[in-house]
């Protein structure tokens, strides 16, 4: 979405509303070691508006397919799908930053996010 970057290279408001994650702070990523890998993301806003998201791949033949995502705020009891229509822009941030990230993060063992649906 960068071609919607204003002429001092920050984003653009439009750009955050149609992808609120840009607006937010990432404090914490997770790759969970299971056989369905997750990428467990939690971002922090201005306002202490803390959201967590589990980004879950099936494996497939060695092949990681997408699977779905789900999020909860900080604090709420579980965590609920995510509409693919609506929240699709996120959703696609997510899996590309997850792939970046991935790349250099060791998986960690344990973590709450293996074990959540």
């Amino acid at each position: 979405m960068g071609f919607l970057n204003n002429l001092f290279g920050r984003r653009n408001e439009i750009e955050e509303l149609m992808n609120p994650l840009l607006a937010m702070k990432l404090d914490e990523f997770v790759v969970t070691d299971s056989l369905s890998p997750r990428h467990y993301f939690r971002f922090s806003g201005n306002s202490g508006d803390n959201r967590e998201f589990i980004v879950i791949y099936d494996n497939f033949d060695g092949t990681l397919i997408y699977a779905r995502t789900i999020s909860r705020f900080s604090g709420e009891d579980g965590f609920y799908p995510l509409d693919e229509r609506g929240w699709s822009i996120p959703i696609s941030y997510l899996i590309q930053l997850g792939k970046t990230r991935s790349a250099k993060t060791k998986p960690t063992a344990d973590h709450f996010a293996s074990e959540t649906n």
